[in-house]
């Protein structure tokens, strides 16, 4: 498998709806590097909770992040997961755990979404600065 980092000086978002007031998200933890992302993240469970966005920068270099760059790649992952774990699991955090018990700081899935990526962190406060969050308004759920 690929690996790579994220560089120092990058600013992350982390899109939440959580009730409960963090600084940093529970590991693993997912953010972005697109504001648009953590914002749909923010309402992902339409008029539920507190909608807001969590705004990091990199405070030193990440290293030993696996590069996840296609759909082969993905379904290679998951089947070394069914391989070690002997199940499927749909739950993204099950193969975060999975990638954070084998050694890496997360993951990098760079064009996830159309605006933008998906990186997860295995221990965000090891390399994050908080910088804050900002409300989003909630989305009305369409009919």
């Amino acid at each position: 498998m690929k690996k790579t980092f994220i560089a120092k000086g990058l600013d992350l978002y982390h899109g939440t709806n959580s009730e409960t007031i963090f600084e940093f998200p529970e590991m693993p933890a997912w953010f972005s590097s697109s504001f648009s992302v953590a914002q749909y993240f923010a309402n992902f469970h339409v008029q539920e909770g507190k909608p807001r966005i969590h705004l990091f920068r990199v405070e030193k270099k990440i290293p030993k992040l696996l590069l996840i760059d296609s759909k082969v790649e993905w379904d290679d992952l998951m089947e070394k997961m069914v391989e070690e774990l002997g199940e499927h699991s749909e739950d993204p955090r099950d193969l975060g755990r999975f990638i954070c018990r084998k050694g890496y700081n997360g993951w990098i899935i760079p064009n996830n979404y159309p605006d933008g990526d998906d990186i997860m962190l295995c221990e965000p406060e090891n390399w994050l600065q908080w910088r804050g969050e900002e409300s989003v308004p909630k989305k009305k759920r369409s009919r």
